[in-house]
């Protein structure tokens, strides 16, 4: 129950990180453009109307049954900020792909995500032995790495 706590605590967190995306109403000098008083796409994984992010973990396997419960929570929580109206208007949406713990996997997972899924940032990756494999190729994509799980 922790674990859950904790990472619902770092996606309001990650909420609040993304407001920084920009809004229709930002005179900031931010990267986000507007039309027409609309949010339009700045970035990867982001557009006019949604923030895409994603996430790799151990959905299957042996540590299952300790951690697959934390996309479960990010998802509700995001549904929570899209039913009040979502950050700077735009929806929040999580991709949780399965590891099952396994470094080879993780990398298969997380390009998945950046290359396919076009992520805005990777949310909660958990695993040391698993996350350490993909850092690297995260920071040459530019995407944001937020709130790792990993010891």
């Amino acid at each position: 129950m922790r674990s859950t706590t904790t990472l619902l605590a770092a996606a309001c967190t990650a909420a609040l990180a993304l407001s920084a995306c920009g809004s229709s109403n930002d005179s900031g000098g931010g990267s986000s453009g507007s039309s027409g008083g609309k949010p339009t796409a700045s970035a990867p994984g982001i557009t006019a109307t949604q923030v895409t992010v994603g996430g790799h973990f151990p959905l299957t396997g042996p540590a299952a049954p300790g951690y697959s419960e934390i996309p479960q929570a990010i998802d509700a929580y995001f549904k929570y900020v899209n039913a009040n109206g979502g950050v700077h208007g735009r929806k929040l949406k999580m991709i949780a792909r399965d590891d099952g713990y396994n470094p080879t996997n993780t990398v298969k997972v997380t390009k998945q995500l950046v290359l396919q899924d076009k992520i805005f940032a990777m949310l909660g990756g958990l695993g040391t032995p698993t996350h350490t494999k993909v850092v690297d190729f995260l920071n040459a994509s530019r995407v944001p790495d937020l709130f790792v799980s990993s010891g």
